[in-house]
C-alpha cells in the first residue's frame, strides 16, 4: 500500500512541477492540465477508499481486498 501511495504522491509532484513550468513559459495551452488533474483527483479518491476499507487493519475478507485491488489497478492502467 505504501508503494502505491509513494507513486501517487510522486505523480502529484510531477504534475505540479510540469504545470508550473508550462505557466512560466506561457505554453500552458499545450499542457492537458484539466484532464490530468481530474485523473489525480479520481486516483486520490480511490486511494482513500482503498485505505479506508478494512484492508488497512487486515480485517477485510480476501475477496474484498482483491476486488478493491483490481479496481485500483484497472484505474491506474486504463484511465
Amino acid at each position: 500500500m505504501k508503494i502505491i501511495f509513494f507513486h501517487f504522491r510522486a505523480s502529484e509532484i510531477i504534475f505540479s512541477v510540469a504545470n508550473a513550468k508550462m505557466l512560466e513559459k506561457s505554453t500552458s495551452s499545450q499542457f492537458p492540465k484539466d484532464n490530468l488533474y481530474k485523473k489525480l483527483v479520481q486516483a486520490r479518491r480511490n486511494l482513500g477508499i482503498f485505505q479506508h476499507h478494512d484492508g488497512v487493519t487486515g480485517t477485510a475478507k480476501d475477496h474484498v481486498v482483491n476486488d478493491y485491488g483490481l479496481k485500483y489497478l484497472t484505474k491506474i492502467f486504463f484511465n
